[in-house]
């Protein structure tokens, strides 16, 4: 009774979750957006500051002042643990529709390592239609999209560049040879830092030559080496034992 009072008074907006797979709406629960994130703040005494949440939030108004009808998805998947078969409901944070068209946005504040890359586009993987998946990232990283067709976009793009929604120039899969802007030092984790300076004092290097650098595990220099491909920044050259890494900023 109290929310549906605030969303009159236009202080908060309810977003209904929608079933993907049964294409339908759930009558409960709902979820709820701050109209305006600045009055939200100022209640709380800027006491309450999450990103995450917050970035979640700008992306959903921004949605909305485009005049698009926006859901929170929902998917059932069927997986078998021990024998048994286990139902399991996997969230995707935005639902986008206008007249016949239709886009699956995923917000993700940061993507720190391949475990948190494979979180947010895995509900993605189970949508059972073709139409445009977006995952938004706090990051910057220029638009590329991967080879599931996935476009990743900083957030500051996507909230100013309406188009990135239809499309971006670059051919799909091809990743940008140079990072838009440099990524924030706080977003990288040490681990990373350090394979960067390693990296940008010797170019194009193979994962082997940087873990003997550094010190760090083969294994873990790998994982991470494709955690900053994602970020865009950096590339390889070459498969398999001929790989040479390079930071893509030092590319010509």
């Amino acid at each position: 009774r109290y929310m549906d009072i605030l969303c009159d008074s236009y202080l908060f907006e309810k977003a209904s979750r929608y079933n993907i797979k049964g294409n339908k709406l759930l009558s409960t629960p709902f979820k709820y957006y701050a109209v305006d994130v600045g009055l939200r703040n100022v209640r709380l005494n800027f006491r309450q500051q999450e990103p995450t949440h917050l970035m979640e939030n700008i992306i959903y108004n921004e949605l909305r002042s485009r005049g698009l009808n926006v859901d929170v998805g929902l998917i059932e998947q069927r997986a078998t643990s021990n024998g048994e078969q286990k139902y399991r409901q996997m969230e995707i944070d935005f639902v986008v529709n206008k007249g016949d068209a239709r886009w699956y946005i995923q917000s993700a504040y940061g993507i720190p390592d391949d475990e948190k890359m494979e979180q947010e586009v895995r509900p993605f993987r189970s949508v059972p239609d073709s139409f445009k998946r977006i995952l938004v990232v706090g990051y910057d990283v220029r638009p590329w999209t991967d080879s599931d067709g996935i476009l990743i976009v900083n957030v500051l793009d996507f909230l100013m560049d309406e188009s990135l929604m239809y499309g971006i120039p670059e051919p799909s899969g091809i990743r940008p040879t140079q990072p838009a802007i440099d990524i924030p030092i706080q977003n990288l984790s040490p681990t990373q830092r350090e394979i960067l300076t390693a990296l940008a004092s010797n170019p194009m290097s193979s994962g082997e030559s940087i873990a003997r650098a550094t010190g760090l595990v083969a294994k873990t220099v790998n994982r991470n080496l494709k955690v900053l491909q994602q970020m865009g920044l950096v590339d390889k050259r070459g498969e398999r034992s001929h790989t040479q890494w390079f930071v893509t900023s030092d590319e010509p």
